[in-house]
């Protein structure tokens, strides 16, 4: 990644140099004229970076060529078997990153994006022990390039080994609540109840023997059973009074924050309020619209109009 940036760096950094990169693309035909620049702060940016340079690769070689500046790491098959793993790599991290964004998202959802990611990264891993490379394009391609040389996959098994193991070290908080959270979601789904049970008590406090008798008579609830398929989420419709602890739960589930999406979102807000523009804004005034821009709730207008008092009596 190094190489990369300093390559991206040295070619956009001065103005003469990008015009001649930009000249000499066109007349190779890349796909793309130009690089784009890395940004530290920005995940996403990483990606971006590496499969721009890997379209624009024989370019850059070229590129250097002709200005007699050797860059011996871009023609090395081993090098570029490397680089073209981490393109691979980068760019699934990508899509897990934009998977976990968004409004709406919910425990049992990031959850199960999480899960889903290891249990694909233990597959890539067992892949590339038997040298089966065919979920990394670019990798294979590079293979491909020079099919005499052997492909050594040892340290690329190594990369994914140490990425499983951080991603089930980091996340290992989801396993104590994957059961609970996956309950919330599909009540009626066949689980170990005294598992439950204590897993609702570990983590919310509730009472272990009353969660597991109103488990038990929930899911023998055949009223609830018949409003499944024609709601969207049942919680709203459970009585509280006969299932108090489960509402709990599912209510506590439902309130947790499983992004920062709401709070970078409520910034973003902020920040476009207090704009230079602004009439007047009080802190109070700035609390009202933040908390209209962040919510996706739509007023009735006309209902609220409907209802007002035009000429209040006095």
């Amino acid at each position: 990644m190094k190489l990369v940036v300093k390559i991206v760096n040295k070619i956009r950094a001065q103005a003469l140099q990008r015009r001649l990169f930009r000249t000499l693309a066109d007349e190779v035909d890349c796909q793309y004229g130009d690089l784009l620049l890395h940004s530290e702060v920005r995940w996403l940016s990483r990606g971006r970076v590496l499969k721009r340079f890997n379209d624009v690769l024989s370019g850059i070689v070229q590129f250097f060529k002709q200005r007699d500046e050797p860059t011996p790491e871009l023609e090395n098959s081993i090098w570029l078997r490397d680089f073209g793993f981490l393109v691979d790599i980068t760019e699934k991290l990508n899509e897990l990153n934009l998977q976990l964004q968004g409004r709406d998202k919910e425990l049992a959802e990031m959850i199960s994006d999480i899960k889903a990611f290891i249990k694909k990264l233990e597959f890539w891993e067992q892949n590339l022990i038997n040298s089966d490379s065919k979920h990394f394009p670019i990798l294979s391609e590079k293979i491909s390039q020079n099919p005499l040389e052997p492909y050594d996959n040892k340290y690329h098994v190594e990369i994914i080994s140490t990425l499983k193991s951080n991603f089930k070290n980091r996340f290992k908080d989801f396993n104590e609540m994957a059961l609970v959270a996956q309950f919330v979601v599909s009540p009626f789904m066949e689980i170990d109840i005294q598992q439950f049970a204590a897993c609702v008590m570990q983590n919310f406090g509730e009472d272990i023997a009353a969660t597991e008798m109103e488990v038990i008579e929930f899911q023998n609830d055949l009223a609830l059973k018949s409003l499944v398929s024609s709601t969207e989420c049942i919680w709203p419709i459970v009585s509280k009074d006969k299932y108090s602890v489960l509402c709990r739960v599912a209510l506590k589930v439902k309130a947790l924050f499983s992004s920062t999406y709401l709070c970078e979102s409520s910034f973003s807000n902020m920040k476009f309020i207090k704009n230079k523009y602004r009439n007047r804004l009080t802190d109070e005034h700035l609390d009202n619209c933040i908390r209209m821009a962040a919510s996706n709730y739509t007023a009735n207008i006309k209902k609220i109009i409907d209802e007002s008092e035009c000429q209040p009596s006095h």
